[in-house]
């Protein structure tokens, strides 16, 4: 009998692309794990998020995006997390950079360094960094370069501007009204004391102009010439002593 008769199979594949699906990583300070596989109760902040608002204060960057961080502007804690929980301890809470505990302000820190920020804001935060994370943590990941990635440069520019302030805003008395007060407590006497006193405590030049005046160092048309100068000025216009 002869042997069956060999066929040949031609066999194709075609190619199909598939996306994997986007995994979000929580940093912990600790490790890196999945969104879904961390257990503790936390906020992420992301580069964007963070470069929205404009300052070089990374506290201040923080603030009404980060829930339950609380900001304290009066106190010596400028932040703090799930609020106030004691009266004579430290309630600052771990700031953890790159994987190392940072005691320093967070106001010395660039914030355009700053890739991600995660705040860990449960007790199982302590199981990570121990007691000094029993008032929660904040971790930090800067910005580093990546494997076989091209070299970027990015440049940041802020400029703010601000309305020019009013310094005429406070009903105060004018120059003139003030040299007339003190043109009629001089005749009265009243800077008798200060000027024959052993310690004289200084005049303003409108009285020490009268004091020349009457003792003759000046005529009493100079004298008047120099108040006349003095009272055309006034600081809240930036203007200069006269000569």
């Amino acid at each position: 009998m002869g042997a069956p008769k060999e066929e040949l199979l031609l066999i194709k594949l075609r190619p199909q692309d598939l996306s994997l699906s986007e995994v979000e990583i929580v940093s912990t300070g600790y490790q890196q794990l999945p969104k879904e596989r961390a257990t503790e109760s936390f906020v992420q902040v992301e580069n964007e998020l963070i470069s929205r608002r404009i300052t070089t204060n990374l506290i201040d960057r923080l603030e009404d995006i980060t829930p339950g961080l609380r900001f304290n502007r009066t106190g010596t804690d400028p932040i703090n997390i799930r609020g106030r929980d004691t009266l004579f301890a430290n309630n600052r809470p771990l700031v953890i950079i790159d994987n190392f505990p940072y005691d320093g302000p967070l106001e010395n820190i660039n914030p355009n360094d700053v890739e991600s920020i995660t705040v860990l804001r449960d007790a199982a935060a302590a199981s990570i960094w121990g007691a000094r994370a029993g008032n929660g943590v904040i971790v930090i990941n800067t910005k580093r370069g990546g494997f076989n990635t091209p070299v970027t440069v990015s440049i940041t520019s802020n400029i703010s501007t601000t309305d020019r302030q009013d310094a005429f805003y406070r009903p105060l008395m004018g120059t003139q009204d003030y040299i007339s007060i003190e043109r009629d407590l001089f005749n009265r006497g009243f800077y008798a004391g200060t000027e024959n006193s052993i310690v004289r405590a200084p005049l303003s030049p409108v009285i020490e102009t009268l004091i020349d005046a009457r003792d003759g160092r000046i005529t009493q048309q100079q004298a008047d010439n120099i108040i006349e100068g003095f009272s055309m000025m006034d600081v809240r216009n930036d203007q200069c002593c006269p000569k």
